[in-house]
Parts: structure tokens; C-alpha cells; sequence
């Protein structure tokens, strides 16, 4: 495991019972038929259907992830310059269909707004959010200052969004 878990949460008699990691650990072999997810700093005892669920949905992401990366596809989400640790839970029903939908005429949106863009400016973009170049490795590849790298990519973001909301 990467990061040790503040706690762990067990199902017991239908509800959840919290241990600390040192119990979790020293308890040997009495939870090892039990599946567990990682989420928000905390390890859940969950059931097999939400176990395969979670992990068969994380797979899906990342494929859909190296596909959008092949075809050279730009989604609004991965303009954000926010750091995010990746840990989306999904919701489900019409919140998940409305937010699809949104997310698809957008990417159709910034897919015609990144025709307005120089093909400089498209190389930046996709070599910072497609190959998720670090601006530093870009600078040493392209010979440009990483602080020109820095000033060009956030003037690319702020013409886009400024394309987007017109």
C-alpha cells in the first residue's frame, strides 16, 4: 500500500466499526477474505459486487483515459490546473446522465475552440495534459524558457475558457 490509512472501517453486525491500522495489521489472517477500498485516507470493508463495481469502473476510466490520449482528445476536465488525487466516486441515475451530457457538449465546444489555436499552442497543450509532460521537461525539449512555458500555457487556458464562454 502506498499511504498507510488513518483508519480502518469493519462491518460488523451491519454496522462499521473503526480500528486503527496497528489493529488492522496485527490481526493476521482474520481478514483476509474481506475485500477493502482505499478512499479518502480510510480503508472500507465493502462487498464483493461493490469491490468488482469499483475496480472494473477505475479500469473503464483509464481506458477511456489512454483512448482520449490516442485520438488526441481534449476534455475540459484535464484543462483544470488544479492538482486532484484521482479519487472520484461516481454517483449514479440522472445526476451521472445530466453531468455526461454536459461533459460531452463542452468537449464538442473546446474540440471546435481548438481549431482557433496556433499549432504551437496546441503542442503545449497536449504535451503538458496528454503525455503529461512536466513544463520543466518541455522547456529542455522545446528550448524554450520554462517560465515562457508557464506564461504561454496559462494565456492558452485563459483564451480557451474565454472561447468557451462565448
Amino acid at each position: 500500500m502506498k499511504r498507510e490509512p488513518q483508519a480502518v472501517y469493519m462491518k460488523k453486525n451491519n454496522q462499521y466499526e473503526e480500528l486503527s491500522y496497528e489493529e488492522y495489521m496485527n490481526s493476521g489472517q482474520a481478514y483476509k477474505d474481506k475485500k477493502f477500498l482505499f478512499l479518502h485516507g480510510v480503508l472500507m470493508e465493502v462487498d464483493e459486487d461493490t469491490y468488482k463495481d469499483y475496480y472494473k469502473t477505475r479500469r473503464r476510466q483509464k481506458y477511456l483515459i489512454e483512448q482520449a490520449i490516442k485520438n488526441g482528445d481534449i476534455s475540459y476536465d484535464m484543462l483544470t490546473t488544479d492538482e486532484t488525487s484521482g479519487e472520484n466516486i461516481l454517483n449514479s441515475g440522472i445526476q451521472d446522465i445530466s453531468e455526461t451530457v454536459i461533459h460531452k457538449v463542452m468537449l464538442d465546444r473546446l474540440r471546435g475552440c481548438l481549431s482557433f489555436l496556433s499549432e504551437t499552442d496546441r503542442q503545449l497543450l497536449e504535451s503538458i495534459y496528454f503525455k503529461e509532460m512536466s513544463e520543466r521537461e518541455f522547456s529542455k525539449i522545446s528550448g524554450i524558457p520554462q517560465r515562457t512555458v508557464n506564461d504561454r500555457k496559462r494565456r492558452i487556458l485563459a483564451k480557451l475558457k474565454k472561447y468557451l464562454e462565448n
